[in-house]
C-alpha cells in the first residue's frame, strides 16, 4: 500500500507590538506530527533580514523559544519550521520566508484604524440615528467620538461607546424636535489609542460625511379580498392614512401584492383623500395582445422612477410578475405636494372571464416634506441644498439621481470613476430653487457603454460640493 503521511500541523498565536524594547519576546507554537518531529525552529531577524535560528524547546505539543530584544525601536521578523523524522517540513506561516510574522518595539506611533460604512439617508420618523464603528488598535483603543454638524453649524460631539469585539455605537443626539425634513447632517468619527503620543485618526481622513434627514412613511395592508372574476367595477378596499398632519407628499411608491393567474386582466386605480383617482395599471399588454399578459401575483411596486413600463412587461404563463415599474398610464406624481391625512380607496378589477385571485397586501411609501405657511399659493422650497442617494443603485441600465437646491444656483452635477476621470457630465447649467432630477444610462460622454464597477456622483452648485457612490453592474 502507498500511504501519504501530512507534514507537520503548527499552529500559533502571532506576537503583537509591545512597548518594551528588551525583551525577550516569547513565541509558543503548538506542533503535531504523523512521524516523530526531528526540529522545531525559531527563524528569526529584524529590518527586514532574517538574521539568527533558535531552537524550540518541547513540552509535549508546545514548543517555545524568546527572541532578544536589541535595545532600540524596531520591527521583527519571525517564522516557524518544522521536520519529522519522514523529512515532511512545514511552516509557519505558509510560503515563508516570502511569507512572515512580524512585530513591533518601541513607541507606539500608529493610530487606530476605523471602519465605517458612511450613513446615506435619515428618516425623521426613525430618529434618533445610530452610529456604528468598528476600530481596532495595536494597543488599545482609548476613545471614540463623533463631531457633527447641522446644517455646517457645528454641535457638541458624542461619545461611542464599546459594545463587543471592535464595535463602537453611539446615537446621534438630536430628535424630531431638533432637526427638520430636508436637514443636512455632516459628521466625522475620531479615535485615540492610548499611547504616550495619543495617536489620533478620523473617519473620513478629510472633510465629512453627510447625509439629508428626510420624512419616510411606509404604511401597507395585509388583507384577502377576493377580485371578482370578469367583473369591471372590481372590488375596493381603504387604508386611513394618519400622523401626517402638516405634511406634503413628495414621492410616493404603490406596493400591491395579489395570486391572481392572469395579470393582464387586472386593472388598479387608487383615489386620494381629496378624491383625485389614478389609474396605476390598465391590463398590462393590452391592446398590444388581445389578452395581455400572463404571469400570476404581481408582487410588485410602482414607482415613477422605475427604469420599465408595468405597460411592457413580459412575462410566462407560470412566472411570479415581480419587481419595480414605472405606473401606466397615470403616474404616481399626481399625489404630489398634497398632504396624505385619510382615506385612500383602492379599487382592483378582474376585466375577462376564467382566471382569478385576491389581493394580498397593499399600501404605499410615501417621501414626505413640512408644509410652510411662508405662501399658501407656492411650494415649499428646500432648507438646503443637497445629493440624494440614487434610485436603484446598484443599477442596470438605468438610474434616477435626485438633488434639491435651496437657492437658484450654478449647477454642475458629473460622473466620474475611481481614477478622478470625469466620464459624463449629466448637468451644467443655472436651475431655480426646489428638487430636481436627472436620468443616467451608464454611458459616456460619447454615448458608449461604461464597464461595471463603482463610480462618482459629483453635484456643485454654488459654494456648495457633494459626491456619493453609484455602481453600476452589466
Amino acid at each position: 500500500y502507498n500511504i501519504s503521511l501530512p507534514a507537520p500541523v503548527i499552529t500559533h498565536q502571532p506576537l503583537k507590538d509591545v512597548k518594551d524594547l528588551f525583551g525577550p519576546y516569547p513565541v509558543t507554537a503548538t506542533v503535531t506530527a504523523a512521524a516523530p518531529l526531528t526540529a522545531v525552529k525559531l527563524i528569526y531577524g529584524h529590518g527586514g533580514v532574517f538574521s539568527d535560528t533558535l531552537e524550540m524547546v518541547p513540552g509535549g505539543d508546545e514548543y517555545s523559544a524568546a527572541i532578544p530584544g536589541i535595545g532600540t525601536p524596531a520591527i521583527y521578523q519571525y517564522y516557524i519550521y518544522a521536520e519529522d523524522a519522514g523529512s515532511l517540513a512545514s511552516t509557519l506561516p505558509d510560503g515563508a520566508p516570502v511569507q512572515f510574522f512580524s512585530f513591533t518595539t518601541g513607541p507606539d506611533q500608529t493610530p487606530p484604524q476605523i471602519v465605517h460604512t458612511p450613513i446615506s439617508i435619515a428618516n425623521w420618523y426613525n430618529l434618533p440615528v445610530l452610529l456604528n464603528a468598528d476600530v481596532r488598535d495595536n494597543y488599545a483603543v482609548e476613545r471614540v467620538w463623533a463631531e457633527y454638524q447641522i446644517n455646517g453649524i457645528a454641535q457638541p460631539f458624542f461619545e461611542l461607546s464599546h459594545q463587543q469585539g471592535d464595535l463602537y455605537s453611539g446615537y446621534f443626539p438630536f430628535d424630531s424636535s431638533v432637526v427638520q425634513i430636508g436637514d443636512l447632517i455632516s459628521y466625522r468619527i475620531l479615535a485615540r489609542d492610548n499611547a504616550a503620543a495619543a495617536n489620533q485618526s478620523a473617519h473620513p481622513v478629510q472633510g465629512y460625511h453627510t447625509f439629508p434627514v428626510m420624512n419616510i412613511f411606509r404604511t401597507t395592508r395585509l388583507v384577502n379580498i377576493p377580485i371578482p372574476d370578469g367583473d369591471p367595477a372590481g372590488v375596493e378596499d381603504v387604508i386611513n392614512v394618519a400622523g401626517t398632519q402638516g405634511m406634503a407628499i413628495v414621492d410616493v411608491d404603490f406596493v400591491f401584492r395579489a395570486n391572481h393567474s392572469w395579470v393582464g386582466d387586472l386593472s388598479v386605480k387608487l383615489a386620494a383623500p381629496d378624491g383625485q383617482q389614478i389609474t396605476l395599471l390598465d391590463r398590462p399588454g393590452v391592446p398590444a395582445t388581445q389578452f395581455g399578459c400572463p404571469g400570476n401575483g404581481p408582487e410588485i411596486t410602482l414607482d415613477d422612477e422605475a427604469v420599465q413600463s408595468i405597460e411592457t412587461i413580459v412575462f410566462d404563463d407560470d412566472d411570479l410578475v415581480s419587481g419595480i415599474f414605472r405606473p401606466a398610464p397615470d403616474e404616481l406624481s399626481a399625489f404630489d405636494s398634497r398632504d396624505p391625512e385619510g382615506i385612500w380607496l383602492l379599487t382592483v378589477a378582474d376585466n375577462e372571464f376564467q382566471d382569478s385571485g385576491s389581493i394580498l397586501e397593499w399600501g404605499f411609501v410615501f417621501t414626505l416634506e413640512k408644509i410652510t405657511a411662508l405662501d399658501d399659493n407656492q411650494p415649499a422650497l428646500p432648507a438646503n441644498t443637497c445629493l440624494f442617494p440614487n434610485y436603484p443603485n446598484p443599477f442596470n441600465p438605468e438610474t434616477v439621481i435626485s438633488y434639491q437646491l435651496s437657492v437658484v444656483s450654478d449647477v454642475e452635477l458629473s460622473i466620474f470613476d475611481l481614477l478622478g476621470r470625469k466620464v459624463r457630465t449629466l448637468v451644467q447649467q443655472p436651475l431655480p430653487a426646489g428638487s430636481h432630477t436627472v436620468r443616467w444610462d451608464g454611458r459616456d460622454a460619447h454615448g458608449r457603454a461604461l464597464a461595471s464597477g463603482v463610480y462618482v456622483c459629483y453635484l456643485s452648485a454654488g459654494d456648495f460640493r457633494q459626491a456619493r457612490k453609484i455602481i453600476l453592474l452589466r
